[in-house]
């Protein structure tokens, strides 16, 4: 049977035994290198000590995993902060997917100087105490620099200086036992031949599974890169300027796979995975011109929710998805009529309260990106997105960082433009939510109060009895009885009392539950309210 009735054959991993030598004289010559998406944390001194000691005793160290491809991936230029050499153009390349730290611990301490290396290299083995330790100011006469094991010569040198020393023929024993085991010992290396990025993707992620996680923007950054002449593309720096333009609208922590889905969507229409590694096939001109449409487009989309939503940093977004959508809408229609801006507040506040990102996958999505634009011109029909909220979710959903329903309620709260209870001041939204501390959302009904009338606590912090207020402002209201505090404000505040209210989404009916320290009561009246609030926003 020929290899060619099974050429998915060809494919299967092929392990082989590498000298350490060996593997250190590929390094050298630039056909082992490391893609950029290979970020594994970096050793420190006592990992690289643990390692060359089991070298040392011959235990195993696992195995070396190795993409054998003529692809030309974006690559790091050095390894343990050694300059690495260039590979000739078509010339075969071993992406290390697995064993970085091992391969760069052995490259690093054979090749340099330990008293000019990185502190995390500064190793030598120490014959006297057979064991490798940590150089610490000059080197001594019975301390090993590894890098002599790779040059017979200077080995020999230095087995000559041994023999002046009292006990040499101990230390002349253990140094042909260090060059010899390091001269010996072999290291399993598995090599994957010539398969597709994606799927080298998917078995990055699972080899290691519990080191740093690998993202489909971490692929195509190396799967996209490209020299031409003395210019590099990098969609990593090219996505910089997006980035910085997001942190500056207090956007900072939205991830970058978000911002390579609206780059997809822009581009063709989806933000499936398949549709994002196609973009692999776009000219660097092409991306380019894409990545300024998406910027531009994402800056608009941003623009849309912190001055149509409230929602002015992305801590309060509760969808990143939602962003990608209107960064899809923007690229489309990058002038809105005031009928798109309403259709547009409807769908935020819809997809908001009704989870409707929370679960569903990409198909549901590409849907939904369709009916964006159709409900723009008239066509759409809002109910598929989600239905309002009932009273239930206001009074058992708990406020809590990270929520979708929370953060939306967070941003509700915000763009009735609230006044302090307390001092009838206006609150300085941007800097309450773009903090997102808890510090300045509190509780009507104080929990201390609560708790001491028997309350359980998950009632205690539901929605529905949470407003925003900043922390000094709530020690004046401190642990009293609402209709306690409730009393002497509308006292305090004459007429403004019930704008000041209503700002903060309190109707007077649950004011009145308030006034009569009625907790049930005023849930009630409260989550009413605030599903009336919501219906008309929907």
């Amino acid at each position: 049977m020929s290899g060619n009735e099974h050429p998915e054959l060809l494919r299967d991993p092929r392990p082989q035994a590498e000298r350490i030598s060996t593997l250190v004289a590929h390094v050298d010559e630039g056909t082992i290198k490391l893609p950029t998406f290979q970020r594994p944390q970096v050793w420190n001194i006592s990992q690289v000590i643990d390692f060359l000691d089991s070298v040392y005793r011959r235990y195993p160290v696992g195995s070396l995993l190795f993409w054998l491809t003529t692809s030309s991936l974006q690559s790091e230029r050095n390894l343990g902060g050694f300059r690495l050499p260039e590979t000739p153009e078509r010339f075969p390349r071993n992406y290390v997917l697995d064993g970085q730290q091992r391969l760069t611990a052995l490259y690093a301490l054979l090749t340099q100087d330990p008293t000019r290396a990185e502190d995390r290299f500064k190793v030598v083995f120490d014959l006297k105490e057979q064991e490798f330790v940590e150089l610490k100011g000059e080197l001594g006469s019975y301390q090993v620099p590894l890098n002599i094991l790779k040059d017979p010569s200077r080995f020999l040198a230095f087995q000559d200086g041994l023999r002046e020393l009292p006990d040499s023929e101990a230390s002349l024993t253990e140094a042909q036992r260090l060059w010899e085991t390091f001269q010996n010992y072999v290291i399993p290396v598995v090599t994957l031949f010539e398969v597709p990025i994606d799927e080298v993707g998917v078995i990055f992620e699972r080899i290691n599974s519990r080191g740093t996680r690998l993202t489909i923007f971490d692929l195509m950054v190396a799967a996209t890169w490209s020299v031409e002449g003395p210019d590099e593309f990098n969609l990593r720096s090219s996505f910089g300027g997006v980035l910085e333009q997001l942190a500056e609208k207090d956007y900072s922590d939205v991830d970058p796979v978000t911002v390579l889905r609206c780059l997809s969507v822009v581009a063709t229409g989806s933000a499936r995975r398949q549709s994002i590694l196609s973009l692999r096939e776009r000219d660097r001109t092409e991306l380019q011109l894409l990545i300024e449409t998406t910027r531009s487009a994402l800056a608009l989309a941003v623009d849309f929710l912190v001055s149509e939503t409230s929602v002015v940093s992305s801590d309060f977004l509760p969808y990143e998805r939602q962003l990608v959508l209107l960064t899809y809408v923007m690229a489309k229609r990058p002038s809105l009529s005031s009928g798109d801006v309403d259709v547009l507040r409807r769908w935020f506040w819809r997809t908001s309260f009704a989870e409707r990102y929370r679960t569903g996958g990409e198909a549901l999505f590409d849907e939904d990106l369709t009916s964006a634009i159709s409900g723009l011109d008239g066509e759409g029909d809002m109910s598929r997105f989600g239905d309002p909220p009932d009273k239930s979710f206001f009074t058992r959903s708990q406020f809590r960082k990270g929520a979708a329903g929370s953060q939306a309620f967070a941003a509700l709260l915000g763009s009735r433009n609230p006044q302090n209870l307390t001092n009838a001041a206006s609150i300085d939204v941007g800097t309450s939510l773009s903090a997102y501390n808890r510090k300045e959302f509190h509780h009507l009904f104080p929990q201390k109060f609560l708790k001491d009338v028997g309350v359980d606590s998950e009632l205690i912090n539901t929605l529905a009895n949470i407003c925003m207020l900043s922390s000094s402002e709530n020690k004046r209201i401190g642990s009293e009885a609402p209709s306690e505090y409730i009393a002497h404000l509308r006292g305090e505040h004459g007429d403004q009392f019930d704008e000041v209210m209503a700002s903060n989404l309190v109707p007077p009916s649950a004011v009145d539950r308030m006034l009569s320290d009625d907790y049930p009561g005023f849930l009630e009246a409260r989550a009413e309210h605030l599903c009336n609030v919501v219906s008309r926003l929907v």
